[in-house]
Formats: structure tokens, C-alpha cells, sequence
């Protein structure tokens, strides 16, 4: 009993503040970051020119990619982006 008690109180000490999500995907979290860093310093290299070209095939390929229905939609897009000239990081 004693024994249960103790686990039950860890449990509830650790977990008590932030969710079981939060130490699951910890590590997950720290790759999230280093993506978005990543992607940040891709699109700060780009000229005027790129982003606003970046910007009307977002535009055309959302538009694109909304006429279909499943799962591909993701892949779809990137490749959409790809094709026009537009990389993703």
C-alpha cells in the first residue's frame, strides 16, 4: 500500500504541471524548433523577386490542390511548389 501510494504521489508530482504529452514529445519539441530555424534562415535568403513568385504559387497551388480529395494533398503541394519554382526548405 504504502509502496502504491508512493508511485501515485511521483505520478501526480510529475505530471500535475504539464501534461504526459509535453515529456513524450519533448524531444519532438526541440526538432520543431530547429525545423522552424532552419526554415527561417532558408526564407531570409531569398530576393524580393523569389518571394513574391513564393507567394503567387502558394496561391495557385492551394487552389490546385483544393480540387482534390485524400491524403496526398501534402505531397500534391510540394511538389505543385516544386514544379513552379518555388522550393520548400
Amino acid at each position: 500500500m504504502r509502496s502504491m501510494t508512493f508511485i501515485l504521489f511521483c505520478a501526480f508530482f510529475l505530471f500535475g504541471c504539464k501534461g504526459l504529452a509535453y515529456y513524450y514529445n519533448y524531444g519532438g519539441m526541440k526538432s520543431v524548433k530547429d525545423l522552424q530555424k532552419e526554415a527561417n534562415e532558408f526564407y531570409s535568403k531569398e530576393t524580393p523577386e523569389q518571394r513574391i513568385l513564393r507567394k503567387k504559387n502558394i496561391d495557385f497551388c492551394n487552389a490546385f490542390v483544393k480540387k482534390y480529395e485524400g491524403l496526398e494533398k501534402d505531397l500534391m503541394y510540394d511538389n505543385c511548389m516544386k514544379e513552379r519554382g518555388s522550393p520548400m526548405p
